[in-house]
């Protein structure tokens, strides 16, 4: 089930001014944390490109009524004064705005700040410096000094072929007038929300911050946020694997995010992550010839740390629409030759599609700043792209080329917009609960309402823009299943619940181990025709992949995501009621395990053992019973040294049985005599002369005679047997291949059966 934050409407403040003349500056924006004794976690999450940061409480008082300050004071650091002057207003439902305006005597300096509620998010930039404000804890914030160099680069979009490229690659079609509106859908993950604090103001602020780089740069368009929308996802750490799933409509990775996009009329779909891999800030798929025909490639991915404030959310966006990076890095002249970035190492600044390459190579650093290149344009004096000649760069040029076919991926949907995911669910007889995501567009308000008395709405039976609604189903007291629905926005949810009193579940296996890497892997659900259940993740790094509901037996698929820390995890999914638990080693652990016995034998009445493991601390295992008459009983799934538990049911065949656990990917072996007298044999002693590979020995034991036959296992090698006597001793030749001074484990099998293990040290 994928959870939702309402789309809010944001606040965003502009332009600063530095403050300084007088001793003691204005109250400003800001107080520290730590003086009015609050204080957040100090285990958040390290971040490479922070210089400096302090914890602050924010005087929302100070921004006005509505936004209606004209100035405030962003009191940053005990240096770091800024004063902002207000341009103008743009109000949003719910009573958000965002602020625009500029810095006194310095009209290149910009602060993007957006409010929501009780939470702020912002970014700072005063020439090539910049500072953030981000979300430490609730009613706490952090305010950052950034160094944008220590930024890694996007990587390289990927080229996709949609028809042929025109011969002649620079445009003849006018540049569109006008402000067309490019409709964009973002999607996150838990995981990035988590790390963000209000990653619906981080989104809104992305918008913001791009519409000024489009104003910056006399570019016609602008983007409009239609929708956002949190997927139940496992990041894979991998941008192109990440860009494949969103953008494919078929592969099982959140394939409904495609009716999402089309019921709000999506343009752009950009998925925000709270990793990606290494040294890269985001990847998209790059327009190489306009058309609308591109629209089912209009994906990117973005890491959430580089989204604002190193734009790259506006980046990625620009590959979608044609744009492509400064020329000393792409040579490539589709869809136009003028469609690139530009560096400018002499000011030690690029625009938003170059790299830092030409500068390193110039043997300096470039800041990125909020222009798309444009040679009409200049920051701080000098042009911000180049005119004509080989190597035109005039990013703004080719946007307002693209804008109009990028405008027509989708159809604009006016109105309100409602969607919600999934349509049904499936609830076993004992009754439970659920919850249904709302995504609707901004200030459209929407009802819940049950059709069944059996089913109650427990949450978010109102609400305005997007919303989660919760849902409690009552026992089925009845023999038969029975169905019913809850009216969501005006869209049908379907619940079915399974017959009451006649449906029983099981699972296999009980449990499951994983190395630090994670992986996919699956469970069987055993059940009778129509008996109806549902499988829950318990844990954010484990996701059910498929089979989170269903009736009758099934599969239920699920994914375990890559453990980053060196300790240990272990976890559950509730699956029909039953507790499926995974355990996964920690990161950067070599593991080994050791069981305390390889083996033991039970009599027919059977009953109950356990066995010691010993592993490294950090190293997880599991332990499945390979055998219906063998039960784990406890240590199913653990980490480091345990022990598992296990019972042996009585065996009602007059044959001996063997049967196995396995442990730590290791093989317990449980043997048991039958019940009218057959026996498992026995090793209750050893005995040589020599004691040396090559030399005679004996075995004392029970459960054995001299018709039976009668084989002995001496490490992985068997001895040659000389004599079998009915007084319960075997005579054999300790294989000659063996080596002196090492230790062997050695037993017996008796017409199949094996007997318990003991170890023998050769001399």
């Amino acid at each position: 089930m994928k959870s939702v934050i309402p789309l809010p409407s944001l606040f965003f403040l502009g332009l600063f001014h530095l403050y300084a003349g007088a001793a003691q500056p204005p109250r400003g924006l800001f107080s520290d944390a730590s003086r009015v004794g609050v204080a957040c976690p100090q285990d958040r999450p390290f971040d490479p490109v922070v210089v400096r940061s302090r914890d602050v409480i924010v005087d929302f008082g100070a921004l006005g009524a509505d936004g209606d300050a004209r100035d405030v004071v962003l009191n940053l650091f005990d240096d770091v004064a800024r004063t902002a002057i207000r341009d103008r207003v743009e109000r949003r439902p719910a009573g958000c705005y965002s602020w625009f305006g500029h810095v006194q005597g310095n009209t290149q300096s910009q602060i993007t700040l957006v409010v929501d509620g009780d939470t702020i998010v912002g970014n700072i930039r005063e020439d090539l410096k910049m500072y953030q404000i981000r979300v430490a804890c609730e009613g706490v914030h952090a305010v950052r000094e950034v160094d944008a160099s220590r930024y890694p680069d996007e990587a390289e979009p990927i080229r996709v072929e949609h028809g042929e490229d025109p011969v002649d690659v620079r445009s003849n079609a006018p540049a569109v007038t006008g402000n067309p509106t490019i409709d964009v859908l973002v999607l996150y993950t838990a995981a990035a929300a988590s790390t963000s604090g209000n990653i619906a103001a981080e989104i809104q602020l992305g918008i913001d911050e791009t519409n000024t780089q489009y104003a910056n740069s006399a570019v016609n368009q602008r983007v409009n946020l239609v929708a956002t929308y949190q997927v139940n996802y496992a990041e894979s750490y991998n941008s192109n694997t990440d860009l494949t799933r969103v953008s494919s409509t078929s592969d099982g990775y959140i394939d409904e995010i495609h009716s999402l996009r089309d019921a709000f009329g999506a343009d752009e779909v950009s998925f925000w992550l709270d990793s990606l891999e290494p040294n890269i800030c985001g990847r998209g798929y790059i327009m190489t010839s306009v058309s609308t025909g591109f629209a089912s490639s209009a994906f990117n991915v973005v890491w959430l740390n580089c989204a604002t404030g190193y734009y790259s959310f506006g980046h990625e966006m620009g590959h979608n629409m044609g744009l492509r990076h400064d020329w000393y890095v792409d040579g490539n002249v589709t869809p136009y030759d003028y469609a690139h970035g530009y560096a400018y190492p002499a000011g030690s600044w690029r625009t938003v599609m170059a790299y830092n390459n030409a500068c390193t190579a110039s043997g300096t650093s470039c800041t990125r700043v909020p222009y798309y290149s444009n040679p009409s344009v200049n920051y701080s004096g000098a042009p911000t792209g180049v005119a004509g000649g080989g190597n035109p760069a005039e990013n703004a040029r080719a946007l307002n080329d693209t804008a109009g076919t990028v405008a027509a991926f989708r159809s604009t949907v006016a109105g309100c917009v409602y969607w919600s995911y999934p349509s049904s669910a499936a609830v076993g007889s004992s009754g439970g609960t659920g919850s249904v995501p709302v995504v609707a567009t901004a200030g459209c308000a929407w009802t819940a309402v049950s059709n069944a008395a059996w089913i109650s709405v427990t949450g978010g039976s109102s609400g305005s823009g997007n919303g989660t609604v919760s849902y409690s189903v009552e026992a089925n007291p009845d023999p038969s299943a029975r169905a019913s629905t809850i009216t969501i926005a005006g869209q049908t949810f379907t619940i079915t619940q399974s017959a009451g009193a006649s449906c029983a579940y099981s699972i296999a296996p009980w449990s499951q181990a994983f190395a630090a890497s994670g992986g996919p892997a699956s469970v069987g659900v055993t059940t009778t025709s129509g008996c109806a259940w549902t499988a829950v993740s318990n844990a954010a790094w484990i996701i059910v992949t498929g089979g989170s509901s269903g009736s009758g037996s099934g599969t239920v698929s699920y994914s375990v995501a890559t453990n980053l820390d060196a300790s240990a995890r272990t976890s559950t999914i509730t699956i029909a009621g039953q507790t499926f638990t995974i355990s996964q080693s920690g990161a950067g652990v070599t593991c080994s395990y050791l069981l305390s016995a390889a083996s033991q034998p039970f009599v027919a009445a059977g009953g109950t053992g356990s066995v010691n493991v010993t592993a490294d601390a950090g190293c997880a295992w599991s332990a499945v019973s390979n055998d219906v008459w063998i039960t784990v009983t406890s240590g199913a799934a653990s980490s480091g040294t345990g022990s598992v538990g296990y019972s042996v049911a009585a065996n009602s065949s007059t044959s001996a049985r063997t049967g196995t656990i396995t442990i730590a990917e290791q093989t317990f072996t449980v043997t048991q005599e039958g019940a009218t007298g057959g026996s498992t044999p026995s090793i209750t002693g050893y005995k040589s002369k020599h004691n040396e590979p090559g030399s005679s020995a004996k075995l004392t034991g029970t459960g054995f005679k001299s018709t039976d036959t009668v084989k002995v296992k001496f490490g992985k090698k068997y001895a040659t047997v000389k004599k079998v006597s009915s007084d319960s001793y075997v005579k054999f030749t300790i294989p000659s291949s063996l080596k002196s001074g090492k230790t062997y484990a050695v037993s017996l099998l008796v017409n199949g059966v094996s007997s318990n293990v003991i170890n023998v040290k050769l001399d």
